[in-house]
């Protein structure tokens, strides 16, 4: 084999979809969206992320993908608990996205908004990263504040930025 080349892998793919429930020694990992597809091949557009709820013990972090405001209504009125500690903010922040219906069903303690410390499409929208803040969620920007790390035993919650202030 040539140096640096990885051989390919013959892993198999799993399809996943909302109300799939895969586990993780203690961490449950909820799909909450989006539904599943009867066509596997079809094309992928924003609202089609996956969105997962992941749980240890007490404690639950959001990750939404780049799913926008239909989706999240969708999702909303598919699942009663999306409340999580912390979410990874839909869309980098995008106004397409974290509308107030969500960020009051999340509740979060922490909005992590991953993005760049400059984004031609203008990311994190102003009034989504108020949105947020207006919630009482802090909000960290991995542009400002570079890797944000997340970790919990399941009870205590800790998290943690490259850069400090």
């Amino acid at each position: 084999m040539a140096q640096g080349k990885v051989p390919f892998s013959r892993e198999p793919i799993h399809i996943i979809g909302a109300g799939d429930v895969l586990r993780f020694g203690g961490v449950t990992a909820i799909v909450l969206w989006p539904l599943p597809s009867v066509n596997p091949n079809a094309a992928s557009r924003n609202n089609d992320s996956i969105v997962l709820r992941l749980q240890l013990d007490e404690r639950a972090l959001l990750l939404t993908g780049d799913i926008e405001m239909a989706g999240e209504s969708a999702m909303l009125q598919a699942h009663e608990n999306v409340d999580a500690d912390v979410i990874k903010v839909a869309h980098h922040g995008s106004k397409t996205s974290s509308t107030a219906p969500l960020i009051a069903a999340v509740r979060a303690r922490f909005a992590v908004i991953s993005v760049g410390q400059t984004s031609i499409f203008g990311h994190p929208n102003k009034e989504v990263v108020e949105r947020w803040r207006a919630s009482g969620a802090e909000v960290l920007i991995t542009g400002k504040s570079g890797t944000i790390t997340v970790t919990t035993e399941g009870q205590t919650l800790n998290l943690e930025t490259f850069v400090k202030e």
